[in-house]
């Protein structure tokens, strides 16, 4: 079980698997160069997925999949479909700024995807 420094039970975790982004926001990125770089310079998934395992194995049960976009990942239905694997009770959520959603969303729900939350901040169930 993971606990804080204020003895609260930690359950729930935010990961970042991508600092890339296919927009320059006023909000976030403002003054960043339009050049977003490379997935050859993102963490491996597999190392992610390595400490997800170690997450659950001490309690987790909620995963936000966040980046910069994560849906840039070229590889990220696969990844949600690891995690589902690991434990189907998981929630899996994912933040994005939806622009690449459409061809992926129904792979995604398939592959253990939950929730989803648009940079806007509205969340909706997927069905």
């Amino acid at each position: 079980m993971l606990v804080d420094g204020f003895e609260r039970t930690i359950d729930y975790i935010r990961i970042s698997l991508t600092e890339r982004c296919n927009f320059r926001c006023m909000y976030c990125m403002p003054n960043t160069p339009m050049d977003i770089g490379s997935e050859e310079d993102d963490v491996p998934l597999a190392s992610v997925l390595n400490f997800i395992k170690i997450a659950i194995k001490e309690g987790v049960k909620k995963i936000r999949i966040t980046g910069g976009k994560p849906l840039l990942r070229s590889q990220i239905v696969d990844f949600i479909s690891k995690i589902y694997a690991l434990n189907p009770d998981i929630d899996i959520a994912l933040t994005t700024n939806a622009f690449l959603l459409a061809p992926l969303a129904k792979d995604l729900r398939k592959a253990g995807l939950k929730r989803i939350d648009t940079i806007m901040r509205s969340s909706s169930n997927i069905k």
